[in-house]
């Protein structure tokens, strides 16, 4: 053989060995992207992350020109931490998608929008809200650019855009972000699709979220009407406004009787008021204001909702569960125990109930109303940290979701603060602990409250 022949023979041997490994690398990527999607599809998140993390590692070496697969597989990884609560890992998973993405891709492409998004998100979950809304504000522009204003993607960006705006405080804003979601809505299916009564059910969600209850009464009774006028009476859309509007008196129960809204106080958080009797006892909310006045309202809409939902046979059988659930839970609220007791049972020999795990949320007492306790007891002299004072109270969950037998057992607080606390445990309401289809009495639950 001659030496040209045989320089010939082992350039053509690496040749073919260099592409049997691409090959095999080929096939072990493809391989661990399959072995991904089943784990992900079972629910198998540990196992989804391995071959999450294996393919990140095939893709590496062959950068830039993986460059797009490889975002995709750092996504991968980021989505699986970030499902296992592990909200750090997927940060650097994210950041390092998106760091990939941006020195790869010009700064308008749209394959910067996946790991933008997933960065807000572990952002979110760390509670670094402002953080969040900034990178969704810059995700926005560059999903507009490339997919218009009215896309699916563009939709999830502005309802994530809100939470954030929300939880930092920007109510203004968010309320500016809901608008623009209702509006994409509009656009997108019609004023009276069903698609758009939902959105603006969200809308009324979240100013039942911020506490302007009357501005949420007022969108669901229009939505309601809507639906009603141009989707039919019993149509599975008025499900979600019938439940929201009960949902909001629900809420004035939690915040008191003078709730005062987000975007009128402009306060950082939901007024805490303590309720009291001329006698300091505790008395619930739902006796003296607006709950008392118009209960009606809520308990019709609810009962509502639960008629459609029952007659709709296309209905999940789960949102039949819930929304028993919480009628159940409107009269245990309402300390009409015989008639929560009916819609509980009724939860009870549901099977679905038992196969989605929503009948095991009465297998142990729920508390459902505490009232609002007032900020600490200072001496007018307190400056800088100060240590934490709190208290702990043990007591009994009786069959009929009162509680009884309070008593503190541990805590640093003061004794006129020990008292308010005991004095707010006795007015709690809970959903009692069932078996075998019966309430229970439930002996030795216990509170902790820190004074702040």
């Amino acid at each position: 053989m001659s030496r040209v022949s045989r320089y010939t023979w082992i350039a053509v041997a690496l040749l073919a060995a260099t592409s049997a490994s691409l090959s095999q690398d080929d096939k072990s990527l493809e391989y661990a992207v399959q072995q991904y999607e089943q784990e992900r599809a079972a629910q198998r998140w540990d196992r989804a992350l391995a071959h999450a993390q294996r393919a990140v590692e095939l893709l590496r070496p062959a950068m830039p020109s993986s460059a797009t697969q490889l975002v995709d597989a750092l996504c991968r990884v980021g989505f699986t931490h970030y499902l296992l609560n592990d909200y750090a890992s997927a940060e650097r998973s994210y950041a390092e998608a998106l760091e990939t993405a941006e020195a790869n891709f010009t700064s308008g492409d749209q394959r910067l929008v996946a790991p933008m998004r997933g960065l807000a998100r572990s952002w979110f979950a760390q509670k670094r809200y402002e953080e969040s809304a900034r990178m969704l504000e810059r995700a926005l522009l560059v999903n507009q650019r490339n997919e218009g204003l009215d896309s699916p993607a563009q939709l999830e960006l502005l309802r994530m855009l809100a939470d954030s705006q929300t939880h930092a405080g920007d109510f203004t804003a968010a309320e500016r972000t809901m608008l623009q979601y209702v509006q994409a809505h509009e656009r997108k299916h019609g004023r009276h699709d069903a698609r758009a009564v939902a959105a603006h059910s969200e809308l009324a969600e979240w100013y039942v979220y911020v506490g302007e209850l009357s501005r949420a009464r007022t969108l669901l009774r229009q939505e309601i009407a809507n639906a009603q006028a141009h989707l039919g009476e019993d149509s599975p859309a008025l499900i979600r406004p019938l439940r929201a509007l009960a949902r909001s008196y629900v809420a004035e129960l939690m915040y008191g009787e003078r709730i005062v809204g987000q975007l009128s106080a402009r306060e950082d958080k939901l007024p805490r008021q303590v309720i009291q009797s001329s006698q300091g006892r505790f008395v619930p909310w739902a006796w003296l204001g607006d709950y008392r006045a118009s209960p009606l309202e809520g308990e019709r809409a609810l009962l509502r909702a639960l008629e459609i939902a029952q007659s709709d046979p296309a209905q999940p059988p789960e949102e039949v569960d819930r929304i028993l659930l919480d009628v159940g839970d409107w009269y245990q609220l309402r300390r009409r125990q015989d008639a929560a007791l009916r819609y509980y049972k009724q939860l009870l020999a549901r099977q679905s109930a038992v196969q989605t795990g929503i009948a095991a949320v009465l297998s142990y007492p729920a508390k459902l109303f505490l009232p609002l306790l007032a900020s600490r007891e200072t001496d007018g002299e307190e400056t800088g940290p100060t240590s934490i004072r709190y208290a702990v109270v043990e007591f009994d969950v009786t069959a009929s979701g009162s509680t009884d037998d309070v008593r503190v057992i541990e805590g640093n607080a003061t004794e006129r603060e020990k008292k308010t606390l005991v004095a707010a445990m006795r007015a709690a309401q809970y959903r009692p602990k069932f078996a075998n289809g019966e309430p229970l009495r439930t002996p030795g639950m216990r509170y902790r409250h820190v004074f702040k």
